[in-house]
């Protein structure tokens, strides 16, 4: 429930209690009839009550309408996932949904790979977001963590219309990159030939010998 919704609901309650009050009092008596009558006789009479009785009563027409036909949408923590919840009814946006889309932006960052996420939701400040990742040894690893804040904030308001009040990045591992090793040279017909040569001069010196 947003601050507008309970501000409206405040308001009411206050005003139903406060005339469910007044009543009891003049119905048992305690507060005489003539004397509220004769209240309101007076205060009829000023510009400025008058004026006041009708601005009042306009706001409270409007924060009736407000509450009746243009509720906000509400964000509550499901067991699940998140309850998204207006007038026409309720969307839950699971914990796999959301950890979708921050694996998808994480993908879309260079030099970061990642291991884990987890979300969850304050009233106060929104969603919060815990990420673990690995990032390689050859990037700047606080500019890789801002980007991949910016971008999940804007993936997670685009997508899911949340608003994303945290996002705490933690690094696990700093991966190095395996270099291939380079293929031996194979050798090459006139190395093979020289080789063949050798091989067959010590076997023509030993048939001389013989």
């Amino acid at each position: 429930m947003r601050l507008l919704d309970k501000f409206v609901l405040r308001v009411f309650s206050i005003i139903v209690l406060a005339l469910t009050v007044v009543l009891a009092l003049i119905f048992f008596g305690i507060i005489p009839t003539s004397d509220v009558t004769q209240l309101l006789a007076k205060f009829s009479d000023m510009q400025e009550f008058t004026k006041a009785v009708v601005i009042t009563g306009a706001v409270l027409v409007l924060f009736s309408l407000k509450g009746l036909f243009f509720q906000s949408k509400s964000k509550d923590l499901a067991k699940d996932g998140i309850i998204l919840e207006n007038n026409s009814g309720k969307l839950v946006l699971t914990k796999e949904s959301l950890d979708c889309i921050i694996t998808g932006v994480v993908n879309e960052v260079d030099g970061a790979s990642i291991e884990s996420s987890r979300t969850t939701l304050d009233k106060k400040i929104g969603l919060i977001v815990y990420l673990i990742i690995s990032v390689d040894r050859d990037i700047m690893i606080k500019d890789v963590s801002k980007e991949l804040q910016d971008k999940i904030k804007v993936a997670m308001k685009n997508t899911a219309d949340l608003d994303v009040g945290e996002i705490n990045i933690q690094v696990k591992k700093v991966s190095v990159k395996k270099q291939k090793k380079s293929p031996s040279p194979a050798p090459n017909k006139q190395q093979e030939d020289n080789s063949k040569v050798e091989e067959e001069e010590p076997k023509a010196e030993e048939n001389v010998e013989n």
